[in-house]
């Protein structure tokens, strides 16, 4: 296979995936919807003034995800003129990883947005009660951060290591073909930093403050528990 065709079929597998998610996340109307970036719809959303926020929030989120994905698409589109194959592969495996990061970043600031505006409506689990629970306001957490700093350090020597090999610091027998081309240094460092954004993004959401629903501090304690534990599971799991 020849490097242009390489970069050809890359082309065509990511960045149409990459559209469908833009328009999957980021769609033009949200009435109807179940979810507005990932809250749910109410009916006090309808009202005037959050409508026109909401309104404000879509549009905003989904012209920053559109510059990403031109960025992306553009970005794309010069990588098929890079001649060396393992160079290609490198940027390419690297591009792929970025890329989904960088579409995802629009939603993740649209939620905090959305999330905002319900404070700002004093949105609770019933419509005009307000519930303040300290005892669990932001004392649950389920996540423990050498679980995902561990394979971040893992990373990091692997990505030393490899760099080492390819500076030719290190003499490593049987890696003479890939030596020098700094290939394995740039999927393992992509790796460390995508897993770098991971572990900041757990630890990060696991000490948010807990969502109070109800005036009893048990189910407070349990929803949050439970939803903070699904989330901790999978960014694990990821980072892994």
């Amino acid at each position: 296979m020849t490097s242009l065709g390489f970069g050809i079929i890359m082309f065509v597998c990511i960045i149409p995936i990459l559209w469908i998610f833009f328009f999957l996340i980021y769609p033009k109307n949200t009435d109807g919807h179940k979810y507005i970036f990932g809250v749910m719809n109410r009916e006090e959303f309808k009202e005037e003034q959050a409508a026109a926020d909401i309104r404000s929030i879509v549009n905003s989120t989904r012209a920053l995800a559109l510059k990403v994905m031109i960025v992306c698409t553009i970005v794309s589109f010069g990588l098929l003129f890079f001649h060396s194959m393992t160079i290609k592969t490198a940027l390419w495996l690297s591009f792929t990883y970025l890329s989904l990061t960088a579409i995802m970043l629009p939603y993740i600031l649209a939620h905090k947005s959305m999330m905002e505006l319900k404070r700002k409506l004093n949105i609770t689990a019933n419509r005009g009660i307000s519930y303040v629970d300290l005892k669990v306001a932001g004392g649950i957490k389920t996540l423990k951060p050498i679980k995902v700093i561990l394979p971040n350090v893992i990373g990091l020597i692997a990505f030393v290591f490899s760099l080492l090999v390819d500076l030719k610091i290190i003499s490593l027998s049987g890696a003479t073909a890939v030596s020098g081309s700094f290939l394995t240094s740039i999927i393992s460092g992509t790796m460390l930093i995508m897993g770098v954004i991971i572990a900041v993004l757990a630890i990060y959401i696991d000490n948010m403050t807990n969502e109070t629903i109800s005036p009893d501090t048990d189910i407070n304690a349990n929803y949050n528990r439970a939803k903070k534990r699904t989330k901790s599971v999978f960014f694990v799991s990821f980072v892994w």
